[in-house]
C-alpha cells in the first residue's frame, strides 16, 4: 500500500514539473563541431531524461549479460542438489523397504548428485549391505573414517560388519575408537 501511494506521488511530481516546464518556454540552442541543435527546452529536458533511461536500460541488460552465466551455474547446482536429496530420500526409504535394486540405483543418482554429502556415503554403504557386497559396505565405512563429520558413522559401520563376520577383537577396537571420539556412546 505504502509502495502505491509513493508511486502514484513520484508520478504526480513528475507530471508537474513536466507541465511546469512546458509552461514556461525557452529555447536551447546548441553549437558543437559546426553543426547546430536548436530545441526547445522541454524537448531537450524530455530527450535528456529519455537518454538516462536508455543508458540504464542498456547498462542492466549488459549486467545481466555478465552475470548470466553465474546465475545459470546457480540454477543447475539448485536441481542437481534437489535431484540428489530426491534420490537419497527414495534410497534411504527403498533401503528401509528391503529392496535392494531401488537402493543400488538410487545410492548411484545421489552419489552423482552430491558426492561429499555424508549421507550418500551412508546410502551406499547401506545399498551395499543389503545387497550382500560387504567389501563394498566396508570399504566405504573405511573412506567415512577419513572425514571429521562421519567418523563415527563409519566406526559404527565398521563394528557392526566386524560382528557380523565374527571378528570379535576388530569389533572390540572399533568400539573403543568410538568411545574415544564420543564418551556418551552407550
Amino acid at each position: 500500500m505504502i509502495r502505491l501511494i509513493l508511486y502514484l506521488v513520484g508520478v504526480g511530481l513528475l507530471a508537474t514539473g513536466l507541465a511546469w516546464l512546458a509552461d514556461r518556454p525557452g529555447q536551447m540552442l546548441l553549437n558543437w563541431q559546426g553543426y547546430e541543435i536548436e530545441t526547445t527546452v522541454f524537448r531537450a529536458v524530455v530527450i535528456f531524461a529519455f537518454a538516462i533511461g536508455l543508458a540504464v536500460f542498456l547498462w542492466s541488460l549488459v549486467r545481466q549479460l555478465w552475470t548470466s552465466p553465474a546465475a545459470v551455474g546457480r540454477v543447475m547446482n539448485r536441481r542437481r542438489q534437489e535431484r540428489g536429496l530426491e534420490a537419497l530420500s527414495s534410497g534411504m526409504i527403498a533401503i528401509g523397504a528391503g529392496d535392494r535394486n531401488q537402493a543400488m540405483r538410487h545410492a548411484m543418482l545421489a552419489r552423482k548428485a552430491l558426492p561429499n554429502e555424508p549421507l550418500t556415503h551412508l546410502l551406499r554403504a547401506q545399498a551395499a549391505q543389503l545387497s550382500g557386497d560387504r567389501s563394498t559396505a566396508r570399504r566405504i565405512f573405511e573412506a567415512m573414517l577419513g572425514s571429521q563429520e562421519t567418523e563415527q558413522l563409519g566406526l559404527r559401520g565398521l563394528f557392526l560388519e566386524a560382528e557380523r563376520e565374527g571378528e570379535h577383537e576388530a569389533a572390540r577396537q572399533f568400539a573403543e575408537r568410538a568411545l574415544r571420539l564420543n564418551p556418551k556412546l552407550g
